[in-house]
Formats: C-alpha cells, sequence, structure tokens
C-alpha cells in the first residue's frame, strides 16, 4: 500500500533457456540369415523413436541427416549386432542416442528329397548282405544361400535287398 508500480513490465538480462533432452532410439530389427549384409536402407526401413519433443514439434524440426553405423551394418552371418542411430542436431534439444539391436537367425535348411540327391555309381561285389558303400561325391545338395554348401560325410546306406542287380534302390538315412 506504500508503493506504486510504475510499470507491469518486468526483464532480466540473464535469462536462460535450457536445451530440452531428445532421446533418439533405434528400433531393433530382426532376418533371417540369407547370406545378404544388412545395410543403411534395412536401418531405415525398421526406423527409430523418439521421446521428449517438446509444443507439438517432430523430427522434421532438427537439423542433420539420421544416419546408422554400427556392428549390424554390413553384418551377414547369425549373431546379435548393433544398430546406433546418429547425425541428426538442434539448438533446442540435448540429444542423446540409444542403439537397438539387430538378431540374425540361422536359415531353415531342412535335408530332404527335393534339395539332396544321390548320383554317380553306387555299386559293389555280392557279399550277401545290403550295405551300400558312398562318398562325399555320391551326394548332391541345392537349397542353399549364395555360395554356402555343405558335404555329406555320410558313409553308408541301404540296397532294397542284398541280392545282385541292377537299377537297385538305395536308401541313406541322414540326420
Amino acid at each position: 500500500a506504500n508503493y506504486k508500480i510504475a510499470s507491469n513490465t518486468l526483464s532480466a538480462t540473464t535469462g536462460v533457456i535450457t536445451a530440452a533432452p531428445l532421446l533418439i532410439t533405434a528400433n531393433n530389427d530382426s532376418k533371417t540369415y540369407d547370406a545378404a549384409a544388412y545395410t543403411t536402407a534395412n536401418a531405415v526401413t525398421a526406423g527409430v523413436r523418439y521421446s521428449g519433443f517438446v509444443n507439438g514439434e517432430t523430427s522434421t524440426d532438427l537439423s542433420g541427416t539420421l544416419s546408422y553405423i554400427g556392428t549390424a551394418i554390413g553384418a551377414v552371418n547369425v549373431g546379435n549386432y548393433v544398430i546406433e542411430p546418429t547425425g541428426q542436431t538442434s539448438s533446442n534439444y540435448a540429444i542423446t542416442y540409444g542403439n537397438g539391436a539387430l538378431s540374425i537367425s540361422p536359415a531353415d535348411v531342412r535335408v530332404s528329397a527335393t534339395n539332396v540327391a544321390l548320383t554317380g555309381t553306387v555299386g559293389k561285389v555280392y557279399d550277401g548282405t545290403n550295405v551300400a558303400r558312398l562318398t562325399s561325391n555320391n551326394y548332391v545338395t541345392t537349397g542353399w544361400q549364395g555360395s554356402d554348401g555343405a558335404n555329406i560325410t555320410q558313409t553308408t546306406g541301404t540296397y532294397d535287398n542284398a541280392n545282385a542287380g541292377v537299377n537297385k534302390l538305395v536308401n541313406v538315412t541322414l540326420a
């Protein structure tokens, strides 16, 4: 009551607005082994999550270009890898990055009549048994990814019977 304020506008010369925290986290991704390297395009498809934008702002309010580094980029073989986002900046946000994970699982290769066949001549002199002797050269395998493959080392099979003859059926059980 003893004072009259001359103006209702006050100002200060030492005001500070600090940057708001913003977390950019790469999404996790997975794939089945296909002999192809995981690329930055794969990581872009998986995407990121933003946490901390204020006042309706979005990633379009950031500078720089979102990119990806980490052990996932170029990964081919089965295993777990790191997807690291990077590259965006802003004076209004204190940006931190969270890593995502890439998991490459084994391809499902099942040995079957469609991807393994016997080839060549499997023969022997009659010995009273139906045991067929084989080598890895008696097998042809198909269905592998890229330049992958396998050698089958199963060395025995069975003839349909022990009697001498031609065009004998040879069966092999692979595990």
